[in-house]
């Protein structure tokens, strides 16, 4: 249940990454990736799998929605600016991002994000109708793939920490 529970609150932060990039357009460098979206995903970390939908509404505006493990379904997360809620059924519960452990699943996204963000030694290659960026953190090396038409995130892979997260469903929303 502790491995299910990193998850699910690191969760949130990989939608984070899913709507932050700024690229230039086709052609030579990544296009930009879209801030308003809705998006299912399946996240894997170290043998824990949850399914989500999310929505988020430019990059301060988030819900994730867990569809499963059934233990955790319904569980929701909220991003609004700053804050950070969990609901679940009537419970409510306030995250403060920092006080979670350096090694958790979201400190590992934060780490990817960070890196892609500020270019930090990430390569980035186009194959096919896919950009692939590849970069290392202390947590090891990553690969994160861009649909080159649509400009979406669809996967995030951070081998040596277990960590897979693919995305589908994935469509823009009007802000």
């Amino acid at each position: 249940m502790k491995r299910a529970w990193s998850a699910l609150l690191a969760l949130l932060f990989v939608f984070l990454l899913c709507g932050c990039r700024n690229g230039s357009g086709r052609g030579q460098n990544p296009p930009a990736i879209p801030q308003s979206y809705e998006a299912d995903a399946n996240i894997s970390f170290n043998g824990v799998n949850i399914s989500s939908h999310i929505i988020q509404n430019n990059f301060e505006n988030m819900t994730v929605e867990i569809t499963s493990p059934k233990e955790l379904k319904g569980f929701v997360f909220i991003k609004s600016s700053d804050e950070y809620c969990m609901n679940y059924k009537s419970m409510n519960y306030k995250i403060e991002l920092s006080k979670f452990p350096k090694a958790s699943f979201l400190s590992i996204i934060t780490r990817v994000y960070e890196s892609i963000v500020n270019s930090d030694g990430v390569k980035f290659t186009k194959k096919d109708k896919y950009w692939i960026y590849q970069g290392n953190t202390e947590f090891g090396k990553f690969i994160v793939t861009q649909n080159d038409e649509t400009g979406f995130v669809e996967k995030i892979e951070v081998p040596k920490a277990g960590l897979v997260a693919e995305f589908s469903n994935i469509k823009a929303i009007a802000r």
